[in-house]
This record gives structure tokens, C-alpha cells and sequence, in this order.
């Protein structure tokens, strides 16, 4: 049971023990800070002291004394609490074994040693007789053999199923739970409880069917019911009304608790700056969080707010059915781990790329005799190297961790059953050994070639490493890796599929100090004539009507730098040309100070309807500051003196610079290079001298000098 279950526990108990109970002032931090974060410390254990004259004195007063004991406990360590609690409750039972609220006293008492025991295997909890979880249950089951009619004891039952967790035990809280909800539908939270494990379970038809037909109330609040009913719709392809779902419990949501539920969700794809931020708030701030929280990732795919908070819960959903740990209070990290997660949320590395990625472009596996589990997910990125990432579940356990390099995966050596001589692994390298360890190195040297060789269609880079093993590639194996596990793990991702026909134009970002001496960013972009739709102008001519959104973000942070939309036309006296090749340039400009920056334009067609995004990065140097500083460098089809300062292609009032966008020029056109220096010292007649030097090179394959 949660360490912040049994605070609740405690609260549970206050109106019946008055001013007898006082709390650590340290229990709820204690119980905030728990390793695991699983939707379980949202719930509770329930005590029940027994109506006055239920028992005879001496059994009442040993099952009182045994729940005020429980009050008092502070966490599963709290041996002298926990320890008194037991004993008041099994002299009640010596007196009398039927006495029901002592069952009860005696299950939650277990359930709370279970914590303690969580990470320890269940041969050895038998071992030492510490199967609590089991006690747990049995406790439970004989309190309602006592009294069916024991609530408490029921909805009890069904959270020791739950902490027991895999499959099975998730059905059995069902089935003790629709037994209690049959029975007592307003019982403490039980709807709530019962839809938490329809999901945890799978059973996305039996939440829908309980979410539409129980009654609501404080058993099952509003918040609630709309979150596990959205959860539900989102996977079963009803994206509308799982979002109006959704929309629904956001403005239903009253007390903290509630948003934690929602928040719940969210933990796996967060920082713990983000989360601080979230716990900072008021109720009514946390609501407006959830709602411009999904509201920004939306914004960073170009998507719909709905459409990403799907994309969400269908990703959350595939990895509580593909990527759970049962318990994950077992999971350990060496030193040298890849990745640590801030809090465990219930997957394993896969789950925490998956929910945020989604499913990879790639997948790679091998097997061997002495190699480990592994697969390998490649993600395609429209700028920069693919981002790679290798999974290994060591000791056959299926848990898989995101590992520092793909040779991870090669079982130690020290675990080998050589069984004949003490492996030395310098061998054939100016020391002595016999031929048994000869035939060690040359297989495992085999089997690393035919690992590195299986990840070949994942990049390049792989065949060459399995041809010579060279370190030095193995080194920059392990750099680019740490390079993607820190983008994977602190970034989401969503591309939509694209429409049949997207619409493909080329931005080319340069960065400049403005007249104001602000730095900005200038995108060119040209949309081809071809592709787009030309109609004819009122007054005469052909202009064309699209418009545009303008995303940027530094990596890592969740809300964008800058986010512009707008309408725009392109208009011409005459027809605009449709030949092959033409172009309608056109240009964005954004202030930004210096950093590194990522991208998104989204140009549509409003005639047609067609779209298109084009993402990419752009470094911004501090060209704005003192000192000498360059702009970026624009190749441009034409450069002229202005006939409108105020032009979006006219530079300080005063030249027209005419970009390509593409870069791409015919044989015989002329290439304008342009650029901007700041901070040049003048002489006494207010003249500056400088001198540049510059290439230009075509593009690889070819990759030839065309001008110095």
C-alpha cells in the first residue's frame, strides 16, 4: 500500500479518534516521496471500528485499540505502531476468530507490511515468512466469510489484488469490485477504483458499459468518470467523443485529488520542473495547465489539440498492454546505467520512448547463445541523424533498459559457464593463455560482428563497426547514443501520417541584426507554382491564397519560443507562371535572441486545402552584441537597389535581396551571396574595411568547390 494511502488512512480514522491522533509534521513530504508513483497512492485502505456494542468490551476495545494503533503508524518501517497494531487485533481474534472489523485491522496491517517487503522476491518473502500480501488477502476474505456485508473489507480485498498485480489478480479486483458496487454503488470510491482497474486490466468495453450506466456522486465524481470513459473512447476509435470526454472532466475537476488523476497520465513524458510547476497551482490553475499543456504539444505536430491528447492515451494504452513492469520497486541501476528515470511510472525504457515518440520508423533484433534480449528502435528525423536507441532485458528478465552501447547486449564474461579455466581477456594481446580462452575471444568477437551486422539497415554506421570493431568507432557508438537517450527521454514527438499528396516547398532559415538592433531570424521560403492552386484575381491577374504557421522551440523545453499564424496572398498583374521550376518566394521573420532552435513551417493551400511541414533547427549567434559579428548567408537569385523600403525581401531600406530558397541554381544563373557585418570599426572618414573569404561547394554526392 502507498505510503500516502496510509495518510489517508489516518484521515479516515480522525473524526473517530479525536484529539487523540497527532501527525508527524514530516508525513507528508515522507509520503510524497516515493520512488513509484502508481495510481494506487490515489486510494486507500479503510478502516473499520466497530459500532459501539458490537463485540463484548474486551474484544471491542483490543479492535479500537488496534485502529488507533494503525493511525498512528507513519510508514511501513514504523515496526512499534504496526507491531502494537497486530497484537491488539489478535487478542480480539483469540476471543473471538468471527470478529469481522478485526480481519479487517489484521489486512490492512499486512497490506501495509507488503510495502516494506514489495521489492524482495515472493521465494524469499516465503522464506523469511514475510508473504504479506498474501496474509493480506487472506485476512480480507475471512472478514467477509465473518460478514459479507463489510464493505470496507471488500473494496480492501480488491486493493491487495491490485498490489499484487499481473493479469489475474486485476480480475479479481473486478470481480470484488462489481460485487461492491452491486451491493453499496455509493461506498467510499468504488465506481472510481472499479474503472481504474477495468483499465488496468484491459477491459475497455466492460468501462465504457460501467462509465455510462452508474449513477455519479461522490463515488464516482464527475473528473473521474469523464477521464476513465476518455481513456476508454480514445482506444476504441471514437477520437470526438473521446476528447469531449476528456474537455468534460478538465472543467469537472473540483479538489486536488482529481487533477492528480489527470496528472497521473502525464508523469511518464515530463521533467520534474514540469511537474513542480504543476504542484505549485491552485486547483484552477491546474486545470488551465492540462488544458494548455496539450494544447503546446499539439502545437509543436501541427495537429489539433484533440488529436494529440489521442495520440497520447493510444500510445499510453499500447504500453500498459506491451511495456509493463509488474513491480517496478524492483527495478535497480548500476552506475554506469544509460538512463534513470525521475520516478518510475510503471514501464520499462520502451514504454518511456514509446509514449513519447510513438512507434519507431525501425526494428531491429538479434539472438545468440551469449547474448541477452535486445531490440533496437530507429526514429527518422527530418533534420539531423536518426535518433537509435538499444534495449537489453539482462538475465532473461522482461525488463528492458536503454544501455549505453549495442555491445551491452553481449553477455559478461564473468557470468559465462566456461567451467574448464579462468577467462583472461588479454589474451593474443602480449599474454599467455591456453587455447580454451583463444576460442572465448574469437567467439564473442564473432558474435559482436553479427550483433553490430544485424543493426546495418538502422544506419551506415553499424556495418562499418561490425567489419573491424574498431574502438574508435565504438566510441563515437556510445557519444551519438548518449546524444539520442537525452533527446529521447527529454522530448515528445508526433508526426501525422501525411496526406496522400503533401504539398513540398523548400525554408531556408538565415539569421540578422534588424535596424533596431534586435537579432531575428528571417525564414524563405518559395512555394512552386505547380503546386499550388493559381485563381484569378478580382480587378485582373492571378494571385494565390494559403496560409502559414510558424513554430519554434528550444530543444528540451515543452512550450514554444514563438507561435504565428496568418493569411497571405500572392498576387500578380499577369498570369502567374505554372512552367516546371517557378517559384512564388515569400518570407517570415521572427526576433530571436541567441541559441539553439528548432522549427516548424506549415504552409496550406486555401483553395485546395492541401498542406505541407517542413521541420529543421537554426543556430542564432549573438549578432546583436558588441564586437564583430556576421549575419547568416543568403544565396539569392537576384540582389538590387529597393523601390519599396518597406518590402519583405528589402534589407535596411535600402537593397531587394531576392532569395532561392532551394539553393538550387541552373548552370548558367548567376549566384548573388549575401550577408550582413556588424561591428566594423570605421576610419576618420567614417569608412570600414574588412575582407571575406568564402566557398561555395555543391551539395554531396558531388560535393565540388563551384566558387572561392
Amino acid at each position: 500500500m502507498p505510503r500516502s494511502a496510509l495518510l489517508r488512512i489516518v484521515l479516515a480514522l480522525l473524526p473517530w479518534l479525536g484529539a487523540a491522533v497527532a501527525l508527524p509534521m514530516t508525513s507528508a513530504a515522507q509520503f510524497a516521496n516515493t520512488e513509484y508513483l502508481p495510481i494506487d497512492r490515489h486510494f486507500a485502505a479503510i478502516p473499520t471500528p466497530p459500532d459501539s456494542g458490537t463485540y463484548p468490551p474486551d474484544v471491542q476495545a483490543a479492535i479500537i485499540e488496534g485502529y488507533r494503533q494503525l493511525a498512528m503508524v507513519t510508514g511501513p518501517p514504523d515496526d512499534a505502531h504496526l507491531d502494537a497494531a497486530k497484537a491488539s487485533f489478535e487478542r480480539a481474534l483469540e476471543s473471538d476468530p468471527q470478529a469481522a472489523h478485526a480481519w479487517n485491522g489484521m489486512g490492512i496491517y499486512e497490506l501495509t507490511k507488503d510495502e516494506h517487503w514489495l521489492v524482495v522476491l515472493e521465494s524469499v518473502k516465503k522464506i523469511f515468512d514475510r508473504d504479506h500480501i498474501s496474509m493480506a488477502t487472506k485476512a480480507f476474505d475471512k472478514a467477509l466469510a465473518a460478514r459479507p456485508d463489510l464493505h470496507a473489507a471488500r473494496y480492501n480485498l480488491a486493493l491487495a489484488y491490485r498490489q499484487t498485480r499481473g493479469e489475474e489478480n486485476y480480475q479479481r479486483a473486478v470481480r470484488e469490485l462489481r460485487k461492491l458496487v452491486a451491493e453499496a454503488p455509493g461506498f467510499a470510491d468504488g465506481p472510481l477504483l472499479l474503472g481504474v482497474t477495468y483499465r488496468d486490466a484491459g477491459d475497455l468495453a466492460g468501462l465504457i458499459a460501467m462509465a455510462e450506466s452508474l449513477p455519479g456522486g461522490a463515488a464516482f465524481p464527475p473528473a473521474g468518470r469523464q477521464l476513465l470513459l476518455a481513456y476508454a473512447l480514445f482506444n476504441s476509435d471514437r477520437l470526438d467523443e473521446g476528447a469531449e470526454a476528456y474537455r468534460a472532466g478538465v472543467e469537472a475537476i473540483t479538489d486536488p485529488r482529481a487533477a492528480e488523476l489527470y496528472w497521473q497520465d502525464i508523469l511518464p513524458i515530463i521533467s520534474p520542473e514540469t511537474d513542480a510547476r504543476f504542484r505549485a497551482l491552485d486547483v484552477e490553475g491546474r486545470k488551465a495547465y492540462l488544458r494548455d499543456f496539450w494544447q503546446s504539444l499539439a502545437d509543436a505536430s501541427f495537429v489539433t489539440a484533440d488529436a494529440r491528447l489521442a495520440e497520447h492515451y493510444r500510445r499510453l494504452h499500447h504500453a500498459y498492454e506491451n511495456y509493463r513492469i509488474e513491480i517496478p520497486e524492483r527495478r535497480h541501476y548500476a552506475a554506469t546505467a544509460a538512463y534513470v528515470p525521475p520516478w518510475q511510472t510503471g514501464f520499462d525504457d520502451r514504454g518511456v520512448i514509446y509514449l513519447r515518440h510513438g512507434q519507431p520508423d525501425e526494428i531491429a533484433t538479434y539472438s545468440g547463445p551469449d547474448v541477452e534480449q535486445n531490440v533496437s528502435w530507429m526514429y527518422e528525423r527530418a533534420t539531423g541523424d536518426p535518433l537509435i536507441f538499444h534495449f537489453v532485458s539482462a538475465e532473461d528478465v522482461q525488463d528492458f533498459k536503454l544501455v549505453r552501447r549495442l555491445e551491452d547486449a553481449i553477455i559478461s564474461n564473468s557470468t559465462k559457464m566456461t567451467g574448464q579455466t579462468t577467462f583472461n581477456p588479454q589474451c593474443g594481446e602480449g599474454g599467455r593463455c591456453d587455447r580454451y580462452d583463444a576460442r572465448i575471444v574469437a567467439g564473442d568477437r564473432r558474435e559482436m560482428r553479427d550483433l553490430y551486422a544485424s543493426r546495418g539497415h538502422l544506419d551506415p554506421y553499424y556495418d562499418r563497426a561490425a567489419t573491424g570493431l574498431d574502438p574508435q568507432i565504438l566510441e563515437r557508438e556510445e557519444t551519438n547514443l548518449a546524444r539520442d537517450i537525452a533527446i529521447g527521454t527529454g522530448t515528445q514527438s508526433f508526426t501525422p501520417e501525411p496526406s496522400a499528396s503533401p504539398l513540398l516547398y523548400p525554408v531556408y532559415p538565415v539569421p540578422f541584426r534588424n535596424p533596431g538592433g534586435v537579432t531575428a531570424v528571417a525564414f524563405y521560403y518559395a512555394l512552386p507554382t505547380t503546386e499550388v492552386t493559381v485563381v484569378p484575381r478580382a480587378g485582373g491577374g492571378s494571385q494565390v491564397d494559403y496560409s502559414t504557421q510558424l513554430l519554434l522551440q528550444s530543444p528540451g523545453e515543452e512550450a514554444p519560443v514563438s507561435r504565428q499564424e496568418n493569411d497571405a496572398i500572392i498576387s500578380s498583374p499577369g498570369s502567374i507562371p505554372r512552367d516546371p521550376g517557378a517559384m512564388l518566394p515569400a518570407v517570415r521573420t521572427v526576433e530571436l535572441g541567441p541559441g539553439e532552435y528548432q522549427y516548424g513551417l506549415k504552409v496550406t493551400d486555401l483553395n485546395s486545402g492541401r498542406s505541407g511541414i517542413v521541420r529543421g533547427s537554426v543556430t542564432v549567434g549573438d549578432v546583436a552584441g558588441p564586437g564583430l559579428a556576421l549575419s547568416g548567408i543568403v544565396l539569392a537569385a537576384r540582389v538590387e537597389p529597393a523601390t519599396d523600403a518597406s518590402g519583405p525581401f528589402t534589407r535596411w531600406g535600402r537593397l531587394k535581396v531576392l532569395t532561392l530558397p532551394s539553393r538550387m541554381f541552373r548552370r548558367s544563373q548567376p549566384v548573388f551571396v549575401y550577408y550582413e557585418v556588424y561591428g566594423l570599426t570605421a576610419d576618420a572618414p567614417g569608412s570600414a574595411r574588412y575582407q571575406t573569404t568564402y566557398t561555395l561547394e555543391s551539395r554531396p554526392p558531388d560535393g565540388n568547390v563551384v566558387a572561392r
